[in-house]
């Protein structure tokens, strides 16, 4: 039985929904959900684009460093991101434990993730981040938000996690 908090639910249905509405300009431009409120928001397309860079979509995957799911998570933060969905603060009776070899879990787990980095980029830059800038908030948060370059390998990288995010 795949039980995630209702409200937790309800918001990633919406936004994966309005993606899939959206042409692939729209769901890029992180418009605002209404005036007043922060545009973060992280596009279906990306998390699809993400999976293909870090597992080639494998859900078993398990990374040199032994990272989880298809979206590469390092342990660590798999366990402190999941555990809002392990113990719901308001529907404790819906407490299961969630599997990263789970699509939707760790769908879950990487939007929590990337929204709260998502957040922070465009707090300090206000605006939006490009395709290339989030890869890297998911991959190497640092080179955002330091001094510190990303490597050529990370620059690679986030130029392919680009390209796949531009097709149709």
């Amino acid at each position: 039985m795949k039980i995630i908090s209702t409200i937790a639910l309800l918001f990633m249905t919406a936004t994966v929904r309005a993606d899939l509405v959206g042409s692939s300009t729209e769901a890029t431009n992180h418009k605002p959900v209404s005036a007043g409120m922060p545009s973060t928001h992280v596009p279906a397309d990306r998390f699809a684009a993400l999976s293909m860079i870090e597992s080639g979509d494998c859900d078993t995957c398990i990374g040199p460093n032994g990272e989880v799911s298809r979206y590469q998570i390092a342990p660590a933060i798999w366990k402190s991101n999941s555990n809002f969905m392990v113990f719901p603060l308001h529907h404790p009776e819906q407490a299961r434990n969630i599997s990263p070899t789970n699509e939707q879990d760790a769908f879950a787990v990487a939007y929590d993730i990337q929204y709260h980095r998502v957040r922070k980029f465009e707090d300090t830059y206000h605006r939006p981040p490009t395709d290339a800038e989030w890869y890297l908030l998911w991959h190497r948060p640092a080179c955002l938000f330091t001094a510190r370059k990303p490597t050529t390998r990370e620059a690679d990288r986030a130029r392919r996690f680009a390209n796949l995010c531009s097709r149709p």
